[in-house]
């Protein structure tokens, strides 16, 4: 152990141990339904340290097993704390003898050598040491805790990544041009057809996957249903050389030198055959068939192999791996959840009442219950019930009245993936034993001594293989998760509500999964946009930008802002505003008013009153000859709003103004 410390699997330690010279630190990691038991060896008797100190009170204290990711950083840095003398006094040092000057000495000594370590996200390696070291009971001399020293680390806290969405990325197989591109590329008039169109793209994106979903599962049915339909033919009825029909119906296997005497037409019943003689769905083992070549499960092949064969082979006992990811995928874009909380769900979680679907999942890494109700139909809504100790943006997130609010997502396929799972499991629990009751396990094709019939299977490579199976560019099955929230946020604009979907008690969490590419870019956009608009009707109010009169894009009317009187004093005087006109028309020049027109009157009615005195003084000729007769058009043209039909709407805009 050239560097202090090393780590290896075996099997559990049961307890941490510092024995001798040596400190056994357990540590363990849940991966699904896999616990990885690994054990931290800290070589105490070369590092100097002593028994009896802090670091043993600490090791006591420790929860058994402790977290992998924690016991590795503690085994890490603490080997690095030793080796300062300084330090590793603190460490052999009786926790009734420190000071809260040495706990703080110490804990500036874990932040500054994390540091230097040179790790990413360093505040959190030293939090994880911090707790380690805060975890004793026993009192310091001064009678405190040792978590009860306040502390303030001088790392800084990691600024979240932005959490991209599907609808984030460019879909080059899509025929639809608005589509395939990513949503930061929309283009928009102005904000409410920028939010139409955000939620058309997502939903769009949403629906795409869905249907790609949906296309797996009608080819399970028809593999379903060809295997029930082979079943139904007669060995004897499949035109093959009598020894072989004898050989199959009596030793329930093909001899090596006959498959080649099995036509097409006859190679799936004869696997039927065999799969039922031999009771393959209740414990899979090495049996030559000739599952090449089967015509009905083409629309489920990827590579070919055996073992993705003889996984179609089962499917009417079973899902096969691109049908289970296809179930997956529906279940995480409904419910939003984590994946985690979608593959850990389980048949007494899912309750069928008045033609819905009640789904409860548990989300692992706070413990809070998840709820996600969906209609025959496939109406779904979600609720989950905030942490009474959750803080920021919400207190409570859920009144009663929200759960008669449901957010309907038109996805009907959702029910049939449902029903699919329900019946694998039930399959499962005929078939088989197993040591969970998750739904979401597929059947292990490797023939290996120890393996478990039924797993959770390496999530990350069964998603990169659906993607290519469906034509559908790469993503991560969490990905998913962000994807329906954003979907959902881009409907309501209500941060609070995908808080609560999410189950975050900290809203600072929930903005890094709303604030991905497209709704950022899209902000963006919207700021530039506007700036372009604001400096050219700035050129226009000073005389230096024409605008074509007929012009009739989104720029040009908003840039020309003439309406009741010049836009400002710099302006040309042009004599094209409304006023000018029916100055110089003698009263003949008619136009409309309307609400605009009142707004206008009565901000030009404001501004005369502060500016006149300042208009007289700047230049009197120009006053007289401009401004005067404006002003008196603005005042006969506010006594006759006033008196008109109009006169109410005139008080309610002029106390807007006030």
């Amino acid at each position: 152990m050239a560097k202090g410390w090393r780590s290896y699997t075996i099997k559990e330690l049961g307890k941490h141990i510092w024995t001798g010279d040596q400190i056994f630190l357990a540590a363990s990691a849940k991966a699904h339904t896999k616990t990885r038991h690994t054990t931290y060896e800290i070589n105490a008797g070369a590092l100097g340290l002593q028994r009896g100190g802090w670091l043993e009170a600490a090791v006591d204290s420790a929860p058994n097993p402790m977290a992998t990711p924690e016991a590795g950083a503690v085994a890490r840095f603490i080997v690095q704390l030793a080796s300062n003398p300084s330090y590793r006094s603190y460490l052999d040092r009786p926790v009734t003898l420190l000071q809260r000057e040495d706990v703080i000495a110490l804990f500036e000594a874990v932040d500054a050598t994390v540091e230097r370590s040179g790790v990413g996200t360093a505040i959190q390696y030293s939090q994880k040491v911090r707790q380690f070291l805060s975890r004793p009971t026993v009192p310091l001399a001064t009678g405190d805790l040792i978590r009860d020293v306040r502390y303030y680390t001088s790392l800084k806290t990691p600024v979240p990544r932005a959490r991209d969405t599907l609808s984030d990325r460019p879909h080059p197989n899509l025929e639809d041009s608005r589509l395939a591109r990513p949503a930061s590329a929309i283009e928009f008039t102005d904000l409410e057809d920028l939010r139409t169109k955000q939620v058309a793209h997502f939903e769009g994106r949403n629906r795409v996957l869905v249907e790609l979903c949906a296309t797996v599962l009608d080819a399970h049915d028809f593999v379903v249903e060809s295997i029930r339909a082979a079943r139904r033919i007669a060995i004897d009825d499949l035109n093959l050389p009598p020894f072989l029909c004898d050989h199959i119906v009596d030793k329930k296997k093909i001899p090596h030198y006959a498959i080649r005497m099995i036509h097409s037409e006859a190679l799936l019943p004869v696997c039927v055959y065999l799969m039922d003689a031999n009771e393959l769905y209740k414990k899979p083992y090495c049996i030559r068939l000739p599952t090449q070549k089967i015509e009905a499960f083409s629309p489920l092949l990827t590579h070919g192999g055996f073992q993705e064969q003889f996984g179609i082979l089962l499917s009417e006992n079973y899902l096969s791996v691109h049908v289970y990811m296809a179930c997956l995928v529906l279940l995480m874009l409904e419910t939003g959840w984590n994946s985690s909380t979608v593959l850990t769900l389980t048949s007494d979680r899912i309750e069928e009442i008045d033609g819905k679907y009640y789904l409860h999942g548990y989300k692992s890494k706070s413990g809070q219950n998840q709820r996600s109700e969906t209609n025959a139909s496939g109406s779904a809504v979600q609720s989950t019930p905030q942490r009474s100790e959750s803080n920021g943006l919400v207190s409570k997130i859920y009144e009663e009245d929200d759960l008669a609010k449901p957010v309907k997502m038109e996805n009907p396929i959702v029910v049939r993936a449902i029903n699919l799972l329900l019946s694998h499991r039930a399959n499962i629990d005929k078939n088989s034993k197993t040591d969970t009751r998750q739904l979401f396990l597929l059947m292990s094709l490797k023939i290996k001594q120890g393996n478990q019939m039924f797993r959770v299977p390496d999530i990350g490579q069964a998603t990169r293989q659906f993607c290519d199976f469906i034509g559908h560019p790469p993503f991560l099955i969490d990905d998913l998760r962000k994807q329906a929230v954003n979907t959902k946020y881009v409907r309501t604009r209500d941060l609070r509500l995908a808080q609560a979907d999410l189950g975050h008690a900290n809203p600072g969490s929930t903005l890094t999964y709303v604030n991905g590419a497209a709704l950022r870019q899209s902000k963006e956009s919207i700021i530039k946009d506007f700036g372009s608009i604001l400096s050219d009707s700035y050129l226009f109010a000073a005389g230096k930008l024409f605008v074509n009169p007929d012009a009739k894009d989104r720029k040009s009317r908003l840039t020309r802002t003439l309406l009741l009187f010049p836009p400002s004093s710099l302006h040309a005087e042009d004599g094209d505003s409304i006023a000018d006109r029916w100055l110089n028309s003698d009263g003949t020049f008619s136009f409309q008013i309307g609400e605009e027109e009142i707004a206008y009157c009565v901000y030009q009615k404001n501004y005369y009153r502060k500016s006149c005195a300042k208009l007289v003084s700047e230049n009197p000729r120009r006053f007289a000859k401009y401004h005067l007769p404006r002003i008196l058009f603005c005042e006969a043209l506010h006594r006759f709003i006033a008196q008109s039909p109009l006169g109410s709407k005139l008080k309610d805009i002029e106390g807007e103004h006030k």
